[in-house]
């Protein structure tokens, strides 16, 4: 009888032992290395969007985008975790994915954990049964093996969503199949005449109800803009859309209004003056930066197909051309955007703290804003102002809408009454409800000033 090679169990290795930290071992890694988990999703590509990105009060350490083999884009976020399952990351979890970016029309929320608890796994298929079939749940472990130069890693699955990544899903809302056949045309006729043009790729959804054209991948532009057509009734729109991402808010408007200043007038000229494109950056109540020109006379009601069509190859390749022209320099470098918005440091938030002066008021949302561009970080400033010995000035910073908090404590030991005690020696008034007065509040726009100028004469003292 031949010999038969030694075969002995697979011993995994303590993830521990190869990246010692979730925060800043393991999301990093995988962050860089998304290749290897796109096939254990079922998809064919996963891009990352952004680590650490600020979903509210919290943090979710991936946010990526897949494609599956249709070409349709999914959402897909991780949220990582050593030890075992528990309730604080589920609910996390289930979070992040309500919140995640509906343009990807699709979710597929991955929950990557050492140890899965029997309940939490039974959570996982149970979301999995009951939720909406653009929805989908994951459930996996990493396990690593030594390798002669590393360790090789695999990723067992718990749970995933049954069929979710079936080329063809039912729409969120109910579509006409007038629009269905509408736009089914409509993606005939402009298909080839777009990727002839240049476009790397041209999509339908499923559903009906939007066309997307893709940039070439080596454009710079590619990573931030791509031109979308979308029918409504009576109503035809165009629209070159400014991804959002997980970046600041203000990097997307810049990106839009340099488009706007570089190439705004030829791309009008080339659509012509009847259909003026509206320059849309975004809002407090909305998350989209776009171009777009819209036409009334062109919806899937109307039946002029032909017409459409040339109206949105006319806009798609007039924005081609436009942007064929921009190099690297012409857009944000998302490397640099963290360091560009700042950090809820202790020393940052001190800093802006020490420049609200006496009779005013400021939210831990405001700080944050001064310090990082946006609000996400308020807990963190919170945080801050109750742990840091000699804080300047923290009964000046107050919860949303101006409330003290009723966990507010002073260094000696007082509670929100002395929090309230203090402003009102300083001048500040308060509301019947307990809210400080906002005639008080001073402005992000004036604290930032402030902050600053203090930067400045700190450096010209230096």
């Amino acid at each position: 009888m031949a010999s038969l090679p030694k075969i002995q169990p697979l011993k995994w290795t303590n993830v521990r032992d190869v990246l010692p930290n979730e925060a800043l071992h393991f999301t990093p890694w995988l962050a860089s290395n998304l290749d290897l988990l796109a096939g254990v999703l079922g998809l064919d590509e996963l891009e990352l969007v952004g680590t650490e990105s600020s979903v509210d009060l919290f943090r979710l350490d991936i946010r990526a985008t897949g494609t599956d083999g249709s070409g349709e884009s999914i959402a897909v976020i991780i949220e990582n975790q050593y030890n075992k399952t528990d309730h604080d990351h589920l609910g996390k979890l289930v979070t992040y994915a309500a919140r995640a970016d509906t343009e990807a029309e699709r979710v597929l929320a991955v929950w990557m954990v050492e140890q899965p608890l029997p309940a939490h796994l039974a959570a996982i298929e149970f979301l999995n049964r009951i939720s909406a079939a653009h929805v989908g749940w994951v459930l996996l472990s990493p396990r690593f093996v030594p390798s002669p130069d590393g360790f090789y890693v695999h990723f067992e699955k718990h749970a995933e969503p049954n069929a979710f990544l079936q080329s063809a899903k039912e729409a969120l809302t109910p579509v006409s199949p007038e629009r269905t056949s509408y736009m089914a045309e409509l993606f005939t006729l402009i298909d080839q005449p777009l990727r002839k043009a240049g476009f790397h790729h041209v999509w339908s959804h499923p559903a009906g109800h939007m066309i997307r054209a893709y940039l070439p991948k080596n454009w710079p532009a590619a990573s931030w803009a791509e031109v979308r057509v979308l029918a409504a009734r009576n109503r035809l729109r165009a629209v070159l859309f400014i991804r959002a991402g997980q970046v600041p808010a203000e990097y997307n408007i810049e990106v839009l209004e340099g488009i706007r200043q570089r190439h705004g007038e030829a791309i009008q000229q080339a659509v012509g003056t009847d259909l003026p494109i509206e320059w849309h950056a975004r809002g407090d109540n909305d998350r989209s930066d776009y171009a777009r020109i819209t036409s009334d006379d062109h919806g899937y009601l109307d039946g002029k197909p032909q017409e459409a069509a040339e109206l949105a190859i006319k806009f798609a390749t007039a924005c081609l051309a436009a942007l064929q022209q921009d190099d690297e320099t012409d857009f944000p470098d998302p490397d640099q955007i963290e360091s560009a918005t700042g950090r809820a440091d202790t020393a940052t938030i001190s800093a802006i703290a020490a420049c609200i002066n006496p009779g005013e008021w400021a939210t831990y949302g405001d700080v944050s804003t001064v310090a990082t561009g946006t609000s996400s970080a308020a807990m963190a400033v919170g945080t801050i102002a109750a742990r840091t010995p000699d804080f300047p000035n923290p009964h000046r910073i107050l919860a949303s809408k101006g409330t003290i908090p009723p966990t507010w404590a002073s260094p000696e030991g007082g509670g929100p009454q002395t929090c309230r005690q203090r402003l009102e020696d300083e001048g500040v008034s308060f509301l019947p409800d307990g809210r400080a007065a906002p005639e008080h509040r001073v402005s992000v726009d004036t604290l930032r000033a402030r902050w600053h100028a203090s930067t400045a004469d700190g450096e010209t003292d230096s």
